[in-house]
């Protein structure tokens, strides 16, 4: 049990770098003029770099192992599914917010994904909830 709960943390404080400099280059593009309202795409405010896309892929792989999300797949239409498991009921609420928003965010940079999550549960295939720029909404 204890082992888990250090296996978490680790996963919460390497996402909340990833989010933190996140947060730094959204700052950076709002102190930048605005050429024109297409210019700037949701997904720009994500950190591009390899290094973060590796981050991002280590990540994936532990909640994977952790028993929380059993398969990420982009559709022909380039939508996100994520089906998860048992393990992320238990996941406090923004957790799960963090997790999937940093899911989505390695696939728009990986994919160029659409910027919106679909949640499935794995054993009985129901869509459990969506993640947008509105957050997460669980059913």
């Amino acid at each position: 049990m204890q082992s888990n709960k250090v296996k978490r943390t680790a996963l919460l404080v390497s996402i909340i770098t990833i989010i933190v400099c996140a947060a730094i280059k959204v700052t950076q593009l709002a102190a930048e003029p605005v050429k024109s309202a297409k210019s700037v795409e949701t997904y720009q405010a994500f950190d591009r770099s390899p290094a973060a896309q590796l981050e991002r892929a280590r990540i994936i792989t532990a909640l994977k192992k952790e028993n929380i999300i059993y398969d990420i797949r982009v559709s022909a239409g380039q939508y996100l599914y994520v089906y998860v498991k048992s393990g992320f009921y238990s996941l406090a609420f923004t957790e799960k917010e963090v997790f999937i928003s940093m899911i989505l965010a390695y696939y728009m940079v990986k994919n160029n994904v659409k910027d919106i999550v679909t949640l499935f549960d794995c054993r009985t295939n129901k869509n459990i909830g969506t993640y947008s720029k509105y957050g997460l909404k669980l059913k």
